[in-house]
């Protein structure tokens, strides 16, 4: 009878492992996720500067265009 529950216990902490393995690899994927959405919104925040820079380039060629 010993052997059945050690067997068994043995099963559990086999489970107990694999989900503490895929709890880990959920956090890991988290982390990730956070790092590249903060670099996402660093390279969006670039192109609308770019994008105003653009824009207020244009507005001096027009702006100059119509003086002469």
């Amino acid at each position: 009878m010993t052997a059945a529950f050690t067997t068994r216990d043995q099963g559990q902490e086999e489970k107990i492992r694999a989900l503490e393995n895929v709890h880990r690899a959920t956090l890991n994927i988290l982390e990730d996720f956070n790092e590249e959405k903060t670099r996402l919104e660093a390279i969006t925040r670039a192109a609308v500067n770019i994008l105003d820079d653009f824009s207020d380039e244009k507005a001096r060629f027009e702006k100059t265009q119509r003086a002469t």
